[in-house]
């Protein structure tokens, strides 16, 4: 969990930021940065803008990073390929693997396959609903349960984004 986080809101068109630490003393000159895109331009912002504020102790997180979304999103719409790369085993208990993207995806989900689950398998992932806003990202899976010793491989995940979940289930 992140010691500061930072939320978004929009309010009469305007993107207001609300920054929120856990830390148990204050933050001078701290820079926010904020990153604006558009779905047909990649994983390049529109337009950056950071600000230095001085961040004052709240002592709870409430939250993750925060991405704002458009209210309405068309599932239509062409988010480009997404694949699971670099899949292996770190640990007993760790695996590693990597989230590629050809665009920037709104929505993206990961789960393991039913097989997996009605063998009594349990994992957790470092991420599993998120927005792609970089060509790739790293997830570590943790085995938390698994009574018939399965040995985990790529195909035992699923993944898909805002277009292609619940198809062909």
């Amino acid at each position: 969990m992140a010691p500061v986080i930072a939320s978004m809101s929009e309010f009469d068109h305007l993107a207001k930021t609300f920054v929120v630490s856990d830390l148990t003393t204050d933050l001078s000159n701290a820079t926010v940065t904020l990153d604006s895109f558009v779905w047909n331009n990649g994983f390049e912002p529109v337009f950056t803008t950071r600000t230095k504020l001085d961040i004052k102790a709240f002592g709870k997180q409430v939250g993750y990073d925060g991405i704002l979304l458009p209210d309405r999103l068309d599932s239509n719409a062409d988010f480009g390929s997404l694949e699971i790369s670099n899949f292996h085993q770190i640990s007993h208990t760790e695996y590693k693997f990597t989230v590629d993207a050809e665009k920037l995806i709104p929505v993206v989900w990961i789960d393991t396959v039913d097989s997996v689950k009605y063998n009594g398998v349990i994992v957790t992932l470092s991420d599993n609903a998120f927005t792609m806003t970089a060509p790739q990202v790293t997830i570590i899976m943790t085995v938390r349960q698994n009574p018939k010793a399965v040995v985990l491989k790529h195909s035992d995940l699923k993944i898909c984004h805002l277009g292609t979940c619940g198809l062909n289930e």
